[in-house]
């Protein structure tokens, strides 16, 4: 019980980090709409809190559509295979591509759950973007910028938060890799977590699987079962947080 109650804990924490990253995953833009530029990088943040902000007023969460909308935003705004190897590091090359694939498509339910249950935080907020950079210019992370912002709250009463996004802009459009808030790591925090539960499970990557079978069980896993679209491995780099 108290090892449950401490990965609870822990995945608790990063949902409070994550659920930003989560909130604001939208469509993606084609490649020849954006340039590799921290300018382009700032606007595609902007824009998908604009559409976190439209998702957050379906509020029923035995809303079907909801839970389509919610799992479309995630696959196709984030980069949920370069987190996925990140977060379970080593375990990665040691599990078969049957173990990635059911992996791959528990990951994106449980991020999809993640994101519907926080999405109130984002009432009473405003963006503010403070800073937008290149990661690494002229190296082969030329493409990532980061995008430093903060949540300001609408009043003495709401506390505010910095947010700072790792955007990737590749061929299939702008995806975002990690984000730190407060200075915590969502990538670095769910590496942890899901490193964590691996080990306490004999290091078989499969006890990460039914975990994750665990935390998705419900009406959003059931939805998830009936949408096609699934992450593709073929072509992905690993994150670099």
């Amino acid at each position: 019980m108290t090892a449950r109650l401490t990965l609870m804990s822990r995945a608790r924490r990063f949902a409070v980090c994550g659920t930003v990253l989560l909130a604001f995953a939208a469509a993606p833009l084609a490649a020849g709409e954006i340039a590799a530029t921290p300018e382009a990088a700032a606007d595609f943040v902007k824009g998908l809190v604009d559409r976190a902000r439209m998702l957050s007023s379906r509020t029923d969460n035995r809303d079907p559509e909801r839970h389509r909308q919610l799992l479309a935003f995630v696959r196709t705004g984030v980069d949920l295979v370069a987190i996925a190897r990140f977060s379970t590091g080593p375990f990665w090359k040691q599990a078969s591509d049957d173990e990635r694939d059911r992996f791959l498509s528990l990951f994106e339910t449980f991020v999809a759950q993640t994101f519907g249950r926080r999405l109130g935080e984002l009432t009473g907020h405003n963006l503010q973007i403070v800073k937008a950079v290149a990661v690494a210019p002229g190296s082969e992370d030329s493409r990532d910028m980061l995008v430093m912002s903060r949540f300001v709250g609408s009043d003495e009463t709401t506390r505010s938060f910095g947010v700072d996004w790792r955007v990737r802009i590749s061929e299939a459009g702008p995806r975002i890799v990690d984000l730190v808030v407060d200075g915590i790591s969502m990538a670095v925090a769910q590496r942890d977590e899901f490193i964590t539960v691996i080990r306490n499970g004999g290091g078989k990557f499969q006890a990460l699987i039914a975990k994750l079978e665990e935390w998705t069980t419900g009406p959003d896993d059931s939805v998830a079962q009936k949408i096609d679209v699934k992450p593709r491995m073929a072509g992905t780099k690993t994150a670099k947080p």
